[in-house]
C-alpha cells in the first residue's frame, strides 16, 4: 500500500483496533509517490478506535506498530523517543514543559494537556475542551519557517464523534466550528465522499 493509500484502506478493512493489528502483520509501506509535488516520506499515523489507540511508523527497518497511552501524536522523531523524553519529563524534580514549536515539544504539550484535562460527558464541552487541547500545538504564521522562508502553520484541526459519525472541524483562517454529519450519506456504496474545507472568514456581529 502506498502511504497516501494507507489511511483509507485501514479504514475500509477495519472497524477496531485488534484488526488493525492483525491487517499490519501483513502490510508494506511503497515508496510511490503521489505526485512531483508531493513525493513519498517517511510517515507516522495514529489509528483509534472508542477505547484506545496506536501509532504506526513507516521506516527504513520496516512497519512498526506501537500502542500509544498517551493518545496524541507528533511527527519525527521515532515514538519511542517521544515516549521516552515525555516519561523523562515526568520523573524530574523540576519539570520544566518546553514551549518551543518543534515536534518533541509539541507532543509533549499535547500529551500532558490531554492527561490533565476534564473529562466531561457533555459533547458541546467535550468538543470544545478537544480543541483547546490542539491548541496547545497550534502554529501561528510567522513562527516557525522552513529553509525557503515559508512558514509552518496549522492548515487545519479536527476531531470525530464515533457515536454519531460527526466530524468537526476549523481552519486557519476559519476559526468557527464546522461539521459533517457523515452518517446523511450512504456508507455502503464504492465512491469517495468528499467535502470542501470551509476556509472563508466569517464574524458572527452582535447588534
Amino acid at each position: 500500500i502506498a502511504s497516501f493509500e494507507f489511511i483509507p484502506w485501514v479504514l475500509s478493512q477495519c472497524q477496531n483496533i485488534d484488526e488493525v493489528k492483525k491487517l499490519l502483520i501483513r502490510t508494506n509501506i511503497t515508496d510511490e509517490n503521489f505526485n512531483t509535488q508531493y513525493p513519498a516520506t517517511p510517515l507516522h499515523w495514529i489509528i483509534a478506535d472508542r477505547s484506545r489507540s496506536i501509532t504506526v511508523e513507516s521506516v527504513a527497518d520496516g512497519l512498526f506498530v506501537y500502542d500509544n497511552p498517551a493518545g496524541v501524536l507528533t511527527n519525527s522523531p521515532s515514538f519511542p523517543q517521544q515516549i521516552k523524553a515525555l516519561e523523562k519529563l515526568r520523573n524530574s524534580d523540576t519539570p520544566v514543559i518546553p514551549g518551543d514549536l518543534s515536534s518533541p515539544a509539541r507532543f509533549i504539550r499535547a500529551a500532558l494537556v490531554r492527561e490533565n484535562s476534564f473529562d466531561s460527558k457533555n459533547e458541546q464541552s467535550s468538543v470544545n475542551q478537544f480543541f483547546h487541547i490542539l491548541d496547545s500545538t497550534f502554529q501561528s504564521r510567522g513562527c516557525n519557517k522552513t529553509k525557503d522562508n515559508l512558514s509552518k502553520i496549522t492548515h487545519y484541526s479536527s476531531c470525530i464523534n464515533t457515536d454519531k459519525g460527526i466530524y468537526y472541524y476549523t481552519t486557519y483562517d476559519n476559526r468557527n466550528l464546522n461539521a459533517v454529519n457523515m452518517y446523511e450519506q450512504n456508507l455502503d456504496c464504492d465512491r469517495i465522499y468528499a467535502f470542501p474545507l470551509i476556509t472563508q472568514w466569517s464574524v458572527n456581529y452582535q447588534r
